[in-house]
């Protein structure tokens, strides 16, 4: 059976201006017939089943239809896009989606549908054994209500500013992986050249090293995380219960860091409790809370009830409030803040308040916390995402035929991505890059 490489599908952008190809494999020796824009365009798989074609170079616009067959096999991709495309690579700027930027830009994409401009995710992975020719999976998406908040918010507001300028279509292929190192993107051979990763790139080819590593790691973090439950104080004695008494419990500031204070060693579970009034006014309609980010993960109650968990320090904690579970008057928020490698802290300049009925309750300012448990540090998993060349294998070479012919970069397109207005808070502290 014929198969195309996953960015050729449905929804796709392809390069104006230059000679596109397009590929797949099929079986040996058979003839391939790809019909495009009127024009019919012929391959003939090679003996190990593969084929490839160039299209002519082509106009902006779209929808279009493209159909590839062989024999009586035909495979058609539909809503096909002749824009500009642009490969997203880098950390967590890049890889930051439209959903984590609502405190802010809430208003910026409230009501967007922008069909033009679409997106294809990179699936996350790694490999080891050299570069890869194919992604597993992926699709792409529209910048509309239904899908802009999974867009990269760097890509996505760029994309809007040069599709207002260009007017024509905009791909964007997100290849990101938060915290990786710059050697994680390189080719195996320039690291060699380089010199000085050679024993890491061996150990990293041992699948059973692989799997041996990642199960240690789980082992570990299971163990970890029974001991601190286990142990965890609050936890046996219910201090996450609305009717908890914190009356020996001590003061502490909201936002604030351990740093500096008899916290700074803890790791473990420290629970912070605080009281607030709600007004009558505000229990109809959603109520979220909104509480900022926190070193490392937490678990979140209200009057006693769990409303969100989050397992580690960079999403924003926005829980929404379950209908009924606020009364008005006087109720309790409890959170059991779990440092396990870092300095426990609610980070500082971020939104801490409940939200809802167009009224907002400020929860900054003095808590009440006890220490529920202290414990060893847990020591850092192995992250192969991390290590020399693989998400270069795995997440880069599989683009390198899209576009095609080298991918130019044209000055006047990349000076004008720099000068695009992305936000500051989208663009650091992590490296990322985007190219044509």
């Amino acid at each position: 059976m014929m198969k195309l490489h996953s960015l050729l599908s449905d929804g796709m952008v392809l390069q104006r201006d230059t000679h596109v190809p397009i590929w797949g494999t099929a079986g040996s020796g058979e003839e391939i017939r790809v019909n495009f824009l009127g024009k019919i365009y012929h391959a003939v798989a090679d003996t190990d089943g593969r084929w490839r074609v160039e299209l002519e170079k082509l106009e902006p616009g779209g929808p279009h239809e493209m159909r590839i067959s062989s024999g009586p096999e035909e495979l058609v991709i539909r809503d096909i896009l002749i824009g500009d495309v642009w490969v997203l690579g880098g950390q967590s700027n890049m890889e930051l989606p439209v959903r984590r930027t609502l405190d802010v830009l809430a208003q910026e994409v409230a009501g967007v549908d922008l069909p033009l401009i679409r997106q294809f995710a990179v699936p996350q992975t790694y490999h080891f054994h050299g570069p890869q020719r194919e992604l597993q999976g992926g699709r792409w998406i529209a910048a509309d209500p239904e899908h802009v908040l999974n867009f990269s918010a760097a890509g996505f507001f760029c994309a809007r500013e040069l599709y207002e300028r260009y007017q024509v279509p905009m791909g964007l292929v997100q290849t990101a992986v938060g915290g990786t190192p710059i050697e994680a993107w390189i080719s195996e051979q320039t690291l060699r050249d380089i010199g000085g990763y050679e024993a890491v790139l061996e150990q990293c080819k041992d699948d059973d090293y692989i799997k041996a590593t990642i199960r240690r790691d789980e082992e570990r973090s299971l163990v970890w995380h029974s001991h601190l439950n286990d142990t965890d104080q609050g936890l046996q004695e219910g201090w996450f219960q609305a009717s908890c008494d914190t009356a020996d419990w001590e003061p502490i500031e909201v936002p604030g860091s351990w740093a500096g204070s008899r916290l700074e060693p803890v790791r473990g579970a420290v629970w912070y409790r605080k009281e607030f009034d709600v007004p009558a006014s505000m229990m109809e309609g959603e109520i979220l809370l909104k509480l900022g980010t926190i070193v490392d993960a937490d678990d979140t109650y209200i009057n006693g009830v769990c409303i969100g968990s989050t397992g580690y320090m960079y999403p924003p904690r926005r829980y929404p409030v379950p209908n009924g579970l606020l009364q008005p008057g006087r109720n309790t928020i409890a959170v059991r803040v779990i440092s396990n490698q870092n300095t426990g802290a609610f980070v500082q300049d971020m939104p801490y308040k409940l939200v809802g009925g167009g009224e907002e309750i400020d929860l900054r300012g003095v808590w009440r916390y006890r220490i529920g448990t202290s414990t060893e540090a847990l020591e850092p998993s192995t992250f192969f995402h991390y290590k020399p060349s693989g998400v270069y294998n795995g997440m880069i070479s599989p683009l390198r035929d899209f576009p095609g012919e080298g991918h130019p970069l044209v000055p006047r397109r990349v000076q004008h991505w720099a000068a695009c207005r992305i936000p500051r808070f989208i663009r650091g502290p992590g490296a990322g890059l985007a190219v044509q």
